[in-house]
């Protein structure tokens, strides 16, 4: 068990290099091989069928999507109405149902008009755009990828249900990451915590022998801190991996017309998420889930682009009362 790592505990980075991350999960090599073989097929679907068929004029305009359906229904009405309390009165919402929540159309005909009287926000019923054999495998937090090709936005504010706006965001969509790289996204208490087995199966590589940050700082010159052997870093400092800290789904910005194959790819994951990919990016410790299956995706897809694959707020996660 790797424990409470937190992004400035220092004393704990030898926890987190690559021998010891290699010790919390055993993966036969017969299922690491068949992993990376049916990651090659599906990359190899998504690049050759999927995307030459996707429509790539089905996505308009800018705004916000959120997971709502059952408790998470009345979370979110609060988070509605400090959107628009904050002054952004122009921003759509779209609020995603999953299915077995028939009974949200009293909330979605009666009580959203009177919540949010711009007459901006709306409910789409994600069962009348995917049959029932995908929810059977996709639930609760894995539905944020499929919300997210759901939702009629170009470019997405995905927040979760339980995330309060508390300052204006009228100009995020004009933030200079979302420009440049498409996808920006936040980080959560932890340092990542990948098996370093996840990267030979995605093809990402499996020799990594430089380090080039120190934790989330990669402006310090490397010789500052870099250490003697290799092999005492942690494992997500060195070039080639995925940098800390770990990433906080519940908000999230993303330009589809730059990353619909990053979703794609986000949701294959987490469609095989428990069987297979959440153990390996989160090691069965604290915030297992979706998370990370975005970041891992942008890597695998654009880690070649002229711009790194997506940027990541480096400012570190910190609590607000309670």
């Amino acid at each position: 068990k790797i424990g409470d790592i937190a992004i400035d505990d220092v004393k704990s980075f030898g926890k987190l290099t690559k021998t010891e991350l290699l010790k919390c999960i055993s993966l036969p090599f017969s299922a690491k091989a068949e992993m990376k073989k049916l990651h090659e097929a599906f990359l190899k679907n998504l690049k050759e069928k999927i995307l030459p068929n996707y429509a790539s004029d089905i996505y308009k305009g800018k705004g916000i999507v959120m997971v709502a359906g059952g408790k998470f229904t009345l979370i979110g009405m609060p988070a509605i109405k400090a959107v628009r309390e904050n002054g952004d009165k122009n921003i759509p919402i779209e609020i995603m149902i999953p299915p077995d929540n028939n009974g949200e159309s009293a909330f979605c005909e009666e009580v959203l008009p009177e919540l949010d009287p711009t007459g901006l926000s709306r409910c789409v019923y994600m069962e009348k755009l995917f049959d029932e054999t995908t929810f059977e495998n996709v639930q609760g937090y894995q539905l944020k990828s499929l919300a997210l090709l759901a939702s009629s936005f170009e470019e997405v504010l995905l927040l979760d249900a339980d995330n309060y706006v508390i300052n204006s965001i009228s100009n995020i969509f004009e933030a200079t990451p979302l420009k440049e790289r498409g996808l920006v996204l936040w980080p959560d208490y932890w340092r990542r915590l990948h098996h370093p087995s996840l990267y030979e199966i995605t093809d990402l590589g499996d020799e990594f022998d430089e380090q080039v940050r120190f934790s989330v700082d990669n402006v310090s010159p490397t010789d500052v801190y870099k250490l003697v052997d290799v092999n005492d870093v942690p494992f997500h400092d060195l070039k080639g991996t995925i940098p800390d800290g770990s990433t906080e789904s519940g908000q999230l910005l993303v330009n589809k017309s730059k990353h619909l194959d990053t979703i794609i790819l986000s949701l294959y994951y987490n469609y095989n998420g428990p069987s297979h990919y959440y153990p390996l990016l989160g090691q069965v410790y604290a915030g297992e889930g979706d998370k990370d299956t975005f970041a891992l995706a942008a890597k695998v897809l654009h880690s070649g682009d002229s711009k790194e694959s997506y940027y990541q707020v480096k400012t570190p996660v910190k609590a607000m009362g309670h």
